[in-house]
């Protein structure tokens, strides 16, 4: 894809893998700032890219904070190719083929060819039959190595292991002014906002995933992710809560399973609670 930032007038070239079955909708979101918006009044010198992908974050930030240094980590060879090939340019991105944990060590990954950012060392998490040896880096161990006293902003997206790394980071979140994390279950999301808590404020919250539940009373309160329809007639819209008519209304259908909104997946941003 081709993307142009206005108040520049220059255009960038952005690849993205043949098999994404989103069609890079995803890299548009971050790029255009939608899934990492922004804060006001920060000016960052360091930013971590934990789970880089293919680059799209750490190229969004290098566009809006040229002044930083921006260390990228991916630990798949499928992301970290085109990595290399969408910072191509951007001299303030460092990009390491590391995956990031809370200890030094190798580790197979699960790699999900059709959609590579769901990789991850869970093998419960996608579908990929495939797997590759990664080495994993305690990132805490790294910022002491590099002489980085602190981290302006940190984004996490691991599939499943961000409260590990964030654990690992405990002397550096009192620093850290911005976290952008996407959590993978309702009990690491819990464990997070507690961890944070002295520290930072919730500052936004995005429900992203989806599952699939029977039609019985569990479903009462439920958002609902489908249309459903008896008799070309439209009974439930995306994004009605499934109340007790409802509920009645997908028994008429005879709906068995429903998609509706999942708890165990969510974007949220936390904020220093000095800014």
């Amino acid at each position: 894809m081709k993307f142009t930032i206005n108040q520049r007038g220059k255009s960038y070239d952005f690849f993205f893998h043949k098999e994404d079955k989103r069609n890079g909708s995803g890299m548009r979101d971050i790029l255009t700032g939608k899934t990492y918006p922004l804060i006001k009044g920060i000016s960052p010198k360091v930013i971590c890219d934990v789970g880089a992908n293919i680059g799209a974050t750490s190229v969004f930030f290098a566009l809006n904070y040229p002044n930083s240094s921006i260390f990228s980590f991916e630990p798949t060879s499928i992301n970290f190719n085109l990595l290399k090939k969408n910072i191509k340019g951007f001299l303030n991105i460092n990009a390491y083929q590391f995956g990031v944990y809370n200890e030094n060590k190798f580790q197979d990954i699960y790699i999900d060819r059709t959609s590579p950012g769901r990789n991850s060392i869970f093998q419960n998490w996608n579908k990929g039959n495939l797997i590759e040896q990664i080495q994993l880096i305690n990132l805490s161990q790294f910022l002491e190595e590099k002489q980085l006293g602190s981290v302006d902003i940190l984004k996490i997206d691991t599939e499943g292991c961000e409260l590990p790394i964030l654990l690992s980071l405990k002397k550096y979140i009192p620093k850290i002014k911005v976290i952008y994390l996407e959590y993978h279950s309702k009990k690491d999301r819990d464990d997070i906002v507690e961890l944070l808590k002295k520290t930072h404020v919730l500052g936004r919250e995005v429900l992203v995933g989806f599952s699939r539940k029977k039609v019985n009373e569990k479903l009462i309160g439920e958002k609902c992710l489908e249309k459903v329809e008896i008799e070309g007639k439209s009974i439930i819209k995306v994004g009605d809560i499934i109340d007790v008519n409802k509920l009645a209304d997908l028994r008429k259908a005879n709906k068995l399973e429903i998609s509706v909104r999942s708890h165990n997946l969510g974007e949220v941003i936390f904020l220093s609670n000095k800014l």
